[in-house]
C-alpha cells in the first residue's frame, strides 16, 4: 500500500462517529472504512449508464477545449 495518496476529509461529527464505530466493529482503521466506501461508490458510479454518458460528454468537452487552445489531440 505504499502507492497510496493522502487526502483530508471533513466529516460531520455524526458521520465521523459512525465511521469510527464501523471501524471499531470491523477491527480496521478508519482510513480503511473510508477507502472501502470510496471504492464502492466509484465502482457504482462507473457502472451507472447515466454517469458513463456524462463522463464521455465531459471528456469530449475537455478534448474540444484542448483543441481550441491549440493542444494536439492524443
Amino acid at each position: 500500500m505504499s502507492d497510496l495518496k493522502t487526502t483530508t476529509l471533513r466529516l460531520s461529527p455524526l458521520l465521523f462517529d459512525e465511521v469510527r464505530f464501523v471501524a471499531d466493529v470491523d477491527g480496521v482503521p478508519m482510513a480503511e472504512v473510508v477507502r472501502r466506501a470510496v471504492e464502492e461508490h466509484v465502482r457504482a458510479r462507473r457502472d451507472d449508464p447515466a454517469f458513463r454518458a456524462a463522463a464521455f460528454a465531459h471528456l469530449e468537452r475537455l478534448r474540444k477545449t484542448g483543441e481550441a487552445l491549440g493542444e494536439p489531440s492524443p
